[in-house]
């Protein structure tokens, strides 16, 4: 859709366009929308993930500076199981939870692409929960991020959502909503829950 009416790929505008690390953000992502999760049995999912593979030590762990091509790899090649697998066979071999080899070897806009990426593979429901929680709790309300997730979650797993927020929080998500936004906003959010 993009290229004839632009005359170029996408990839070639994100590469001109926009930082290097913004680039690479955007090609994990066009690279995960536009390719299906693998259908039936799951190849082996560790092939060749030692700790000789550039996502452990090479990437990171033990090295001055990070191999982000490494990373970009093995987050936007792999479905979300084989994401689940990798994380624990990383935090075996390595000793670290992926998440804090990230917060420790990455920064800025990356870091939280990358945390995204992992926190919604292994819990998507749980992630959108969390950002639901902390848009409403304290002062004031992030009306973005819940119009965010409500209209791009409603038809898929908002249900879920719901759920999981329930679990996490001890509070009913219709609830907050009631208590955190008013007039046709509240009505409109109150309908899409139920």
């Amino acid at each position: 859709m993009y290229q004839p009416y632009f005359q170029q790929p996408f990839l070639y505008f994100t590469h001109m366009e926009v930082t290097q690390k913004i680039s690479m953000i955007f090609t994990i992502l066009f690279y995960i929308y536009s390719h299906h999760e693998p259908k039936g049995i799951i190849p082996i999912l560790m092939r060749g993930l030692t700790t000789s593979h550039p996502f452990c030590n090479q990437a990171g762990e033990g090295r001055w500076g990070t191999d982000e091509l490494a990373f970009n790899e093995v987050l936007a090649k792999r479905s979300y199981k084989q994401l689940r697998a990798t994380f624990q066979a990383y935090q075996t071999l390595i000793g670290k939870d992926i998440e804090e080899a990230i917060e420790a070897e990455t920064s800025g806009d990356l870091q939280k692409a990358y945390l995204t990426l992992v926190r919604c593979a292994r819990d998507q429901e749980g992630y959108f929960a969390e950002r639901l929680y902390k848009s409403m709790k304290g002062v004031g309300t992030d009306e973005e991020t819940l119009i965010h997730i409500f209209v791009t979650r409603a038809e898929v797993d908002l249900q879920g959502i719901k759920a999981k927020f329930q679990e996490k929080y001890q509070k009913s998500l219709s609830d907050m909503v009631r208590s955190d936004t008013s007039g046709d906003f509240r009505k409109l959010l109150v309908a899409l829950l139920h």
